[in-house]
């Protein structure tokens, strides 16, 4: 999980070559023995929503994976897309309720210090460059803006990706939250990974959070509008009450 979404925080435009490489490659299972299917979480909204068309239960979406494999002769192909060259990483917590304990807190260990650790390394930063070298960008160390914790206009226990988009712009314009942020070429740098207590549903379309053929995690970008700028948002639901307690692939 976290090896996949560092390389969405840091480089938005190719998370899906990432993943096409590492399935050309045969190598299936990612670092910590994760599942196969968790990297689904690191996908944007759209290209889960189409895989899981496949089929309605992880079996069936895995082995759609699977057959995803590139021939000997495959190649990454860079089309000029920008990256995100020096991320910054907001926190959200929202709304009072549970959390597993690493959410609420930024001491050592928590979800806060990983994020900083994650933004300030600079062997991480030299990888990617290595790695995704492009003509004009280059990435840089980013920075961790901090922890949250919003008061949502809804105490709803089913909440839609449209509510949390706007609800995100909402409390940006009340100052509950750092505003987006550009880097020097005006492409999106700010990150905001926004966490949700037990008992809340989150909906995007058809799909559901932690439910046979839904979703554990996704993440996406708002639109910038009304003197906003554009901005990267991650959504991940609770794991401590419900169908994600066991993870997110089909294995044991």
């Amino acid at each position: 999980f976290f090896h996949l979404q560092a390389t969405k925080i840091f480089c938005d435009d190719h998370i899906e070559l990432s993943i096409s490489k590492t399935i050309e490659s045969g190598n299936y299972e990612p670092e910590f023995s994760i599942t196969k299917e968790k990297r689904l979480e690191g996908l944007d909204k759209y290209t889960v929503a189409k895989l899981q068309t496949t089929g309605t239960d992880s079996t069936r979406l895995g082995k759609h994976l699977r057959s995803l494999s590139a021939p000997a002769s495959a190649h990454l192909t860079y089309y000029g897309g920008r990256i995100n060259s020096a991320v910054q990483i907001i926190q959200v917590m929202w709304g009072p309720g549970s959390y597993e304990p690493h959410l609420n807190t930024t001491s050592v260990p928590s979800m806060a210090s990983f994020l900083q650790a994650l933004t300030y390394d600079g062997a991480l930063t030299s990888w990617l460059n290595s790695e995704y070298t492009t003509p004009n960008q280059k990435f840089g160390c980013g920075n961790f803006a901090g922890l949250y914790r919003i008061t949502p206009s809804t105490s709803a226990k089913s909440i839609s990706d449209t509510v949390i988009q706007a609800e995100l712009k909402a409390q940006i314009n009340a100052g509950k939250l750092p505003p987006p942020q550009l880097d020097s070429d005006d492409n999106p740098v700010s990150y905001y990974a926004v966490f949700f207590p037990a008992g809340v549903t989150i909906t995007m379309g058809w799909y559901s959070s932690c439910v046979s053929g839904g979703f554990c995690a996704y993440h996406g970008t708002v639109a910038s509008s009304n003197g906003f700028n554009q901005f990267y948002y991650a959504v991940q639901p609770d794991f401590q009450s419900n169908g994600c307690t066991t993870g997110c692939g089909y294995s044991s």
